[in-house]
């Protein structure tokens, strides 16, 4: 499968998605929110979607540092990104499809701009529109199924729900992904990490909660179904700001933590949440969380430099808001 990462040519560029651009930065070449402009596979692969002139986009297939195949498209398009911390998605796990997105200055606003590109070819596989504001979230291992957030006001950005859109079918599905058992529109906060199970399958986000408790949104990709786990007295909205996810090697575990705690446990197969055990509460040896300060600056160099490049389960209905510029 795919391990969607930045790639080193492109951790720069991802940086720039923290922000709510303004609007000269923006017209300088930065990347919208919630876009970015590479994004890596599986042995080496990568994808760039470079701006050029005239509105156009030229998307480059790279092996290493060789341009294995390119193709050039007839207006601007991104690749998408689904944490505040600019992780790039889009390609499905089987590698064989790679989803792009028109960007847009403000992400409540549509029409949303979409294209599916064939990974082996750079063919133009679909190519739609969503009429109204929507943001990428995830997609199916077979890439047969793309997953939307979408913004149901203009003015209110905490007003969402998850939709599916069907790529055989060419639709939009009409019911949204929430979980029976909740109330619709329950969850609230924003997208911090993103961790993905190894078969591809499950989509895990950390989200900080917004006013309310911090929680991991949980999308089985394959089936349309979603589960929040709630982390209800085992983190708090600061203590996740630095937080990353870790996969267990098989995928039985996810790990949240910062650089100098971790903060819980998910069971993947149960979705329960509890504390970790003595001898794992020590702190993260991944390098840990990135202070929000620190990773602002950064962002504002590369801007700068011109760089291109618990113990309860509840099930909760699935979504988030993200900032516009």
């Amino acid at each position: 499968m795919a391990r969607l990462t930045v790639g080193p040519t492109i951790a720069a560029t991802a940086l720039v998605t923290l922000l709510a651009l303004p609007g000269n930065a923006a017209g300088a070449g930065a990347p919208a929110p919630f876009t970015t402009y590479g994004i890596s596979g599986s042995h080496g692969v990568e994808y760039m979607a470079a701006p050029g002139r005239h509105g156009t986009t030229t998307v480059r297939k790279l092996d290493g540092k060789e341009t294995v195949g390119s193709r050039k498209l007839d207006s601007r398009f991104m690749v998408p990104t689904v944490t505040l911390r600019g992780e790039p998605d889009g390609l499905s796990p089987d590698g064989r499809r790679l989803v792009l997105v028109g960007p847009r200055r403000q992400v409540t606003h549509g029409p949303t701009r979409v294209l599916v590109l064939d990974t082996r070819s750079l063919r133009v596989d679909r190519r739609f529109a969503l009429q109204g504001g929507f943001t990428f979230d995830a997609i199916s291992p077979d890439g047969s199924t793309i997953y939307f957030i979408q913004y149901l006001s203009p003015r209110d950005r905490t007003r969402y729900a998850v939709r599916a859109y069907d790529i055989r079918q060419g639709r939009l599905l009409r019911d949204p992904i929430v979980d029976p058992d909740e109330h619709a529109g329950e969850m609230r906060g924003y997208p911090l990490e993103r961790a993905t199970s190894p078969d591809g399958r499950w989509a895990y986000t950390l989200y900080d909660g917004g006013d309310g408790e911090p929680f991991v949104h949980a999308l089985d990709t394959a089936e349309g179904q979603a589960i929040c786990v709630d982390l209800d007295g085992l983190a708090t909205r600061h203590s996740v700001g630095n937080a990353h996810l870790t996969m267990s090697t098989g995928g039985e575990r996810l790990m949240i933590a910062t650089r100098k705690a971790r903060l819980a446990v998910i069971d993947t197969r149960t979705l329960e949440a509890t504390a970790p055990l003595a001898s794992e509460s020590s702190g993260s040896n991944d390098g840990g969380g990135v202070p929000w300060a620190l990773v602002l600056v950064a962002t504002g160099l590369g801007l700068a430099g011109g760089g291109a490049l618990i113990a309860n389960r509840h099930r909760r209905a699935t979504g988030v808001a993200a900032p516009d510029s």
